[in-house]
């Protein structure tokens, strides 16, 4: 199993929901290009070369084909490896994916973060003011607010864990570029849903969506119209999360995955079944 985090993530946004899932599967989670403790080197922190980052992963680290399990970006991601890379995926989780969405359904914050994210020159800014005004645990702290139902749901431990990753990543010069090359070649994908559509039809792997009932940044509307696209996929909802239920409700979050794979017939759920992780 082959967990991807989202945009500005890391590995460790799964820190809490990975030993649980670990105790079924075999379980790896990726830092992305530009993101944690992964630089960029001669790529970049684009969607498109992120896309390439993961099958090679697969093959390389996880020995052949995985679960891939993506939240946010990550689900955007994995949605574009199921579909290029069909050998390499037994399953798909994608938990509350980045989704084609209609202006109306967005939340105005989400909306107003991401235009400026996507505007040269008022993206630089807006990140350069932002990090020196809340510091580590003041950015740690005000995502939380607008990624979860309930911060106070997250453990002291993956906040912790947050900050201090925030207090590393400050320090390098990359980081502020890195983001925002992520963010811009995600709204520009967002933007143009063709390419995305195509990605979903084209996918044959067993398909599960998560998605937390009260997530700002994508909302239910679209979770849901993805699950009429594909009907053969199946949608959970978690009622009292927001955008991260694997660190809101991590219980909760892996029991849905682990009864959902050991249900599928035995050739989708073949990595689920691999021993779990020393």
């Amino acid at each position: 199993m082959v967990l991807v985090h989202g945009l500005g993530g890391s590995a460790i946004n799964w820190m809490d929901a990975a030993p649980l899932l670990a105790q079924h599967a075999r379980v790896y989670a990726v830092d992305l290009l530009g993101h944690g403790r992964t630089p960029c080197g001669h790529l970049t922190s684009s969607v498109r070369h992120n896309a390439e980052l993961i099958p090679r992963f697969v093959e390389q680290v996880a020995g052949g084909s995985a679960v891939l399990v993506g939240n946010s970006m990550g689900g955007y991601l994995c949605t574009k490896v199921a579909a290029d890379h069909s050998e390499l995926v037994d399953a798909l989780v994608l938990v509350d994916p980045a989704l084609p969405q209609a202006p109306e359904a967005i939340d105005p914050t989400t909306l107003q973060l991401f235009a400026m994210y996507a505007t040269p020159g008022v993206g630089e800014q807006f990140l350069s003011e932002w990090v020196k005004s809340a510091g580590p645990e003041g950015l740690v702290d005000q995502m939380l607010l607008l990624i979860t139902r309930d911060p106070s749901r997250v453990s002291r431990g993956w906040r912790d864990a947050h900050v201090a990753e925030a207090r590393e990543r400050q320090e390098l010069p990359t980081a502020m570029d890195d983001l925002l090359v992520a963010a811009r070649s995600l709204i520009q994908g967002l933007m143009d849903g063709r390419p995305w559509r195509e990605s979903v039809d084209r996918i044959t792997a067993p398909a599960l969506i998560v998605h937390g009932a009260h997530d700002r940044l994508v909302s239910i509307v679209a979770a849901r119209e993805l699950a009429s696209i594909r009907p053969d996929w199946k949608l959970e909802v978690m009622e009292d999360c927001g955008h991260i239920p694997m660190a809101e409700d991590p219980e909760g979050f892996a029991r849905i995955v682990v009864e959902w794979l050991a249900a599928l017939p035995r050739a989708g759920a073949r990595s689920a079944a691999a021993p779990p992780a020393r």
